[in-house]
């Protein structure tokens, strides 16, 4: 998939201290901008929040825009219809195929 370096080297980052300085930096700018909880991209939920990329342009120095709050239960959703875009969108920039998993999830979830 354009884009995404690769679940191997992304798997590695997300357990790095690195990465948990980065997150730390990102709810810190939530927390300081707007206030309060993240909630979930798709449903809504502060409950099992966590950040999914959806850009790795500036990997492994996200900006703001990089990430979005997910809930667990989401992200698998999410993660379904990446696999189910990228089979049928060949050469799809990475940003767009998220974009695109996360909107029909979140139709998918207004819908119930």
């Amino acid at each position: 998939m354009l884009g995404h370096p690769g679940d191997e080297v992304v798997a590695e980052y997300l357990a790095s201290a690195a990465w948990r300085e980065r997150r730390g930096w990102w709810f810190q700018w939530f927390d300081e901008q707007v206030g309060g909880v993240p909630r979930c991209e798709c449903c809504g939920a502060v409950e099992d929040v966590d950040l999914l990329h959806v850009d790795f342009a500036n990997f492994r120095w996200e900006q703001v825009n990089d990430v979005v709050p997910v809930c667990g239960r989401c992200w698998v959703l999410v993660d379904q219809q990446v696999g189910e875009i990228t089979r049928g969108a060949d050469g799809m920039p990475y940003f767009m195929v998220v974009r695109s998993a996360i909107a029909a999830v979140s139709r998918a979830v207004r819908e119930r």
